[in-house]
């Protein structure tokens, strides 16, 4: 019922939290388990989700995934940011590359098959709160208020995608996949870790959700850094 309401997938990707889950879920509603409409399924999946999904990260979050990130790199750093909506995310990692590694070349591919949501993202603008450091050097004041500057929007190319689609990608040093794969259909998420294996470097990180892991755990060397987990390609 969690793929007949929500088109969320149960799958060794995150079957340990599901698992969790159903026993919570069972003390709480007593022999009433089954999801019955889709806000059955919302509520099942409340505490799913990664932090800040949907919105800019936090200074303490982006600073968290910033020391996962290697501080001697040089030259091109490409990333691919599949499922990226609006485009919060793909900004804030811009951001926490910027602050990590300042002079490298970024490339962020940010993907999402949402056309509306996608045609949006170059023009994001940007909500007064997150005007702090390391946000705000990199943010200037445009006709619609704040908006992300040059050399950040120059970073990312937004682009429609289904990422069940063949994807052409440069060899990658950072995948932000964060909540997507769950929502794909475990063929399609056999194919994507098939992807990952051909355009991911040696010793390049893969971020994501909270609540996911990889199918092939053999592939990868867990790193955590303050509750933050990414996983290095062997």
């Amino acid at each position: 019922t969690l793929v007949t309401f929500l088109s969320f997938y149960s799958s060794p990707i995150n079957q340990d939290w599901i698992r969790g889950r159903f026993s919570t879920w069972k003390k709480q509603r007593g022999d009433e388990v089954q999801l019955t409409n889709i806000q059955d399924a919302e509520a099942f999946l409340s505490p799913f989700w990664s932090p800040f999904t949907g919105n800019f990260w936090s200074v303490d979050y982006l600073d968290k995934v910033a020391a996962l990130l290697p501080s001697s790199h040089n030259g091109n750093y490409y990333v691919w940011n599949p499922g990226c909506g609006s485009g919060h995310e793909s900004y804030s990692t811009a951001v926490t590359i910027k602050k990590a590694m300042p002079s490298v070349n970024l490339k962020i591919i940010a993907h999402d098959s949402d056309l509306i949501r996608i045609s949006t993202a170059p023009g994001l603008s940007v909500d007064q709160g997150i005007v702090k450091p390391p946000y705000e050097q990199f943010l200037t004041e445009g006709a619609r208020g704040m908006q992300f500057s040059k050399e950040i929007k120059d970073s990312i190319l937004f682009e429609y995608h289904d990422i069940t689609h063949d994807n052409t990608l440069p060899k990658l040093d950072l995948v932000v996949m964060r909540d997507t794969l769950s929502y794909l259909a475990p063929e399609s998420q056999g194919r994507t870790f098939e992807l990952l294996d051909e355009v991911m470097k040696p010793g390049s990180l893969l971020i994501l959700g909270v609540n996911e892991q990889p199918i092939n755990p053999g592939a990868w060397d867990r790193i955590e850094k303050d509750g933050v987990v990414a996983y290095k390609k062997k």
